[in-house]
């Protein structure tokens, strides 16, 4: 059994019917339309692409894995930053699938694209983890924006990175976290275009779903919070702002990342922005998790 097949062999039969799917997959294949189940195996067989615009009403997270010795002080670090880093489900040590968000799924297999950090810098950008693996690592799933915008769509708010094809562009404020032992440093937002009739509305849908960064963190003026040219993104790719929109910026699962940088571990495994975790838990049931099931 190889190292991707080890997850029972139970499962083993089902995995390589999703291969033989995922390889003969058409080019105009509905992305949005896609049960999470299905998206993770494509990316288990190897697709490559942004997450957003998939999965269509389900919670999209972005995940951080941690070695043991420093993983109370990222999960206060989260606590502490809850725009930023909502905190929707912790793995204990060495254990690589989830228990609440997600069935049949691998960490280490089933985000498009992870990230290898040594000594706070990206050693090596990767489509599996299979071959860095260890016992002592912690897994964070964090909320992620992407989980809102079909309900922003839904209410008549178009989203630009996905009408132009592009990554959602990302930005480093100069408005600081609250630190926890070697955890620190800037919020990094994403940003959206929204039209000035429309803004009193994406911040009540969007402040709905507080495990998805909540409501925006800024509304306006993008110089206020330290970003010197919208059009020069930290991260993904600028989008056209119209002449009668405004940007609006949420907090971003990136902070995280640049706090794993700033912290300097020997170690650490994150997925690539834009490309993350595909949960299968609905949009609004999101409020719900970890709540006891009474009958």
């Amino acid at each position: 059994m190889s190292p991707k097949d080890g997850r029972g062999t139970g499962g083993a039969g089902r995995y390589a019917i999703g291969e033989r799917q995922a390889m003969n997959a058409p080019d105009n294949i509905d992305y949005g339309g896609l049960a999470p189940r299905e998206a993770r195996l494509l990316f288990r067989n190897g697709l490559v692409r942004q997450t957003s615009g998939m999965c269509h009403g389900y919670l999209q997270v972005s995940m951080k894995i941690i070695p043991k010795e420093h993983a109370f002080d990222f999960l206060l670090f989260c606590q502490r930053n809850p725009a930023p880093q909502p905190v929707v489900e912790v793995l204990e040590a060495g254990v690589f699938s989830p228990r609440v968000i997600a069935t049949d799924a691998d960490v280490r297999t089933d985000c498009p694209r992870y990230r290898l950090w040594e000594h706070g810098k990206v050693t090596a950008t990767v489509n599996d983890i299979l071959r860095y693996w260890r016992d002592d690592l912690v897994t964070f799933f964090l909320g992620g924006s992407f989980t809102f915008e079909r309900t922003l769509e839904r209410a008549g708010i178009p989203m630009r990175h996905n009408e132009e094809n592009v990554p959602i562009p990302i930005y480093v404020t100069n408005v600081m976290t609250n630190p926890a032992g070697p955890f620190r440093g800037p919020i990094a937002v994403t940003m959206r275009p929204i039209r000035r009739g429309m803004l009193a509305r994406a911040v009540e849908v969007t402040s709905r779903i507080p495990k998805a960064h909540g409501s925006p963190m800024w509304i306006g003026d993008p110089q206020a919070i330290g970003i010197a040219d919208i059009d020069r993104p930290d991260f993904g790719r600028r989008v056209t702002i119209g002449p009668d929109e405004i940007p609006v910026f949420w907090a971003c699962g990136v902070t995280a990342s640049m706090a794993i940088r700033t912290a300097s571990l020997d170690f650490a495994l994150t997925q690539e922005p834009n490309h993350v975790f595909i949960s299968d838990v609905r949009e609004e049931d999101a409020g719900f998790l970890n709540l006891p099931a009474i009958a």
